[in-house]
Order: C-alpha cells, then sequence, then structure tokens
C-alpha cells in the first residue's frame, strides 16, 4: 500500500498534472496543505510545478490560506519559500492569510 508522499511521487515522475482542479475547485496543493502534509506541498511545488496562488472559484482562498486555517506552520513556511503571495486577497476579503493564522492562534 502506498502512502499519499509515495503515490504523488510516481504520478509525478509519470508526468501527472498537478494543477487539475477537482469538482469542488480544489488542486492536489491545496488539499495537501488543507491536511497538514508539509512534505507533500513541498514536493508538489519543487517536483509537480503546482500553481502556487490558485484561488478556488467559490471562496477565492489558495493553499497557503487554507494551511493558515487549518495551523499547519510546516505548510505555511512551504507556502512562503514556495513564493506564495501572502497578501493575496479572499474574495472581497480584506484580511491576508497571515492574519487568519494569527486570529485561529488567538482563539485557542
Amino acid at each position: 500500500m502506498f502512502n499519499q508522499h509515495e503515490l504523488a511521487r510516481m504520478l509525478l515522475e509519470r508526468n501527472a498534472d498537478a494543477n487539475i482542479v477537482s469538482s469542488i475547485g480544489t488542486t492536489a496543493l491545496m488539499t495537501a496543505a488543507a491536511n497538514g502534509y508539509s512534505a507533500l506541498t513541498t514536493m508538489l511545488l519543487e517536483k509537480g510545478g503546482a500553481e502556487i496562488d490558485f484561488a478556488q472559484p467559490a471562496t477565492g482562498g489558495t493553499a497557503y490560506h487554507q494551511a493558515c486555517e487549518q495551523g499547519c506552520a510546516d505548510c505555511v513556511e512551504a507556502l512562503v519559500r514556495g513564493g506564495c503571495d501572502i497578501y493575496f486577497r479572499v474574495r472581497r476579503m480584506i484580511i491576508a492569510g497571515i492574519w487568519v493564522a494569527f486570529f485561529q492562534e488567538c482563539q485557542q
């Protein structure tokens, strides 16, 4: 049985498209970041050519916003090192992703 990281590596080695959008408007990068898979997040950026600032059509959120909302510091760091736009505005909101993480931390 393969884990997500091994399976993604094998698919990327066979030229799988890391930027395919699911029926709910998310990408593999968004899913990895939202679920705290920092190694997979890094691999999708470095080897898969994942579009780092792709915004989900329904919300305008990016992988960075999702990682912030879930409190995954390792994923946030991977995305920032990968060059994501930390000031990317979520649909009609002025709050940058870093503030989402800050507010999440304050509520705990």
